[in-house]
């Protein structure tokens, strides 16, 4: 065990050193952290403000907050251990059935493909599902049944179509007759099933979770359903044409695509040699299960969540072969070309202070911003990107942290109007949201309407800009009358 030990504590400590303070405008890490933080201080989630999804992933980022504070750093505490994790089983996986070296390589090139992209290692619900998923296969490899059900059903209640693991794992210790080890599983599935319930009845959110399921259920699957390895704005925006650099582009792509591409190469293959080495058939399995979760929303982006269990069945395929060796230089230059325009983006940002600790950021005109918008100051963010309220502790005085067009419609609107109307902000951050962009991010959308015209109105009629945008959003302040 000392190799995914080392394995986690180095990359946990890098993850910090690289990532720690740095700010990526993107919507899904603030939907976890605006709402963690009002837990923090003693609102109810389901209860006294809407939350999104199950609670699970509120809960960790709740707790990371309580026990380090409101940071930013704190605030990566979470999604930080899920990846380290994810990288400690990898290299446990791949050194069980190869090498040392093989475990390695395959941990640089997991760290090395996902650090680079933004947007990707922010706190995300999926993240911490996919984790716990992938310590449950592990253990349910190892023979740690009990621990295995434990965390499949935590994995489940941060991503509840995660509960897949759950069914293809039952059914795999009942097709093996292990009428031993099933009990043991679903005892610690259940009791961690139960110890949730508890919580969610104690802190009376109980039926507001079920209630939520119900709402997500009617609403999410029409806006966002994408095509398995799809990505936002199509893959033909992103194809390169001659030349240099189009071979670069060309190289980059591969590594994009890997999510999309391992599942399909590993699962026969696992699959195939199940016949002599059973443990094989049930990680495939397990593979099918998460990538069967992503749905309706099966991009890139999903699938990258959870591509280290496919990487590790991958590798360990590889290493088999007498090709090895190209597979591992090729895939060393793609994440060396990752690591060079990571470098290079790194060399363009700037520091700016906040509460949240000193943010590293592309955009420095998140510092006129800060500077304005004080923490405790009344701000709404509108359509989404409630992350601004985490960066400047700004108050919410609505019930809902985002609208989501197409997934939240006229009774969200009514209600979040009238919030604005009694406790009116002093300030507004406004995104002007066009039909272009609002398909790039959810293509099947096309029938949905992105407007939601009563609150534009109401911003057009009582705010005036003040002069700074930051990602799109137009800062503006109340207009008073004289």
């Amino acid at each position: 065990m000392r190799l995914p030990a080392t394995v986690f504590l180095v990359v946990l400590t890098l993850l910090f050193l690289l990532e720690g303070s740095r700010v990526v405008f993107t919507n899904d890490e603030g939907i976890i952290l605006e709402a963690a933080q009002r837990m923090a201080r003693g609102e109810r989630l389901y209860v006294d403000f809407f939350g999104y999804m199950s609670p699970g992933g509120y809960w960790l980022q709740s707790l990371a907050f309580r026990g380090l504070g409101i940071s930013l750093a704190a605030a990566r505490a979470v999604v930080f251990t899920d990846f380290a994790l994810q990288s400690a089983v990898l290299a446990w996986l791949v050194r069980r059935w190869a090498s040392r070296r093989a475990a390695i390589l395959a941990v640089v090139i997991f760290v090395g493909l996902h650090v680079p992209q933004p947007g990707l290692l922010t706190a995300q619900h999926r993240w911490d599902s996919a984790a716990l998923a992938m310590l449950s296969a592990a253990f349910v490899t190892g023979g740690w049944f009990a621990l295995a059900g434990a965390c499949a059903a935590m994995a489940a209640i941060c991503t509840p179509s995660v509960g897949l693991v759950t069914v293809v794992t039952v059914t795999w210790l009942a097709y093996r007759r292990a009428w031993t080890d099933l009990p043991r599983y679903l005892g610690g599935a259940l009791g961690a099933g139960l110890a949730a319930l508890l919580i969610l009845v104690v802190s009376g959110n109980a039926g507001g979770f079920f209630a939520q399921m119900q709402w997500l259920r009617e609403h999410y699957s029409a806006v966002n359903v994408m095509a398995y390895g799809s990505i936002m704005g199509g893959w033909g925006a992103l194809l390169p044409g001659w030349g240099p650099e189009a071979l670069v582009s060309g190289v980059l792509l591969v590594g994009l695509a890997l999510p999309a591409l391992l599942p399909v190469l590993v699962v026969p293959w696992g699959i195939w040699r199940a016949r002599t080495e059973p443990g094989w058939g049930y990680l495939a399995l397990v593979v099918l299960a998460l990538v069967a979760s992503a749905y309706p929303r099966a991009d890139v982006m999903h699938l990258a969540f959870f591509v280290s269990l496919p990487l590790a069945l991958g590798t360990v395929l590889i290493a088999q072969q007498r090709w090895a060796g190209y597979v591992a230089v090729g895939l060393s230059v793609i994440v060396l070309l990752y690591g060079a325009g990571y470098a290079a983006a790194r060399w363009r940002e700037s520091r700016v202070p906040s509460v949240v600790g000193t943010l590293r950021t592309s955009a420095p005109e998140l510092g006129d911003m800060l500077a304005r918008v004080r923490p405790g100051a009344g701000l709404y963010v509108h359509p989404y990107m409630p992350l601004f309220y985490f960066l400047t502790q700004a108050k919410n005085p609505t019930r809902y942290s985002y609208l989501n067009p197409g997934m939240m419609a006229a009774e969200e609107e009514r209600q979040t109007l009238a919030d604005l109307e009694q406790r009116p902000p002093e300030w507004v951050l406004y995104l002007p949201l066009s039909r272009e962009e609002f398909l790039r991010v959810f293509p099947s959308a096309t029938g949905l309407d992105e407007r939601y015209r009563l609150i534009e109105a109401w911003i057009e009629r009582h705010y005036v800009a003040a002069g700074v945008t930051v990602s799109g959003y137009q800062l503006r302040q109340r207009r008073y009358s004289p």
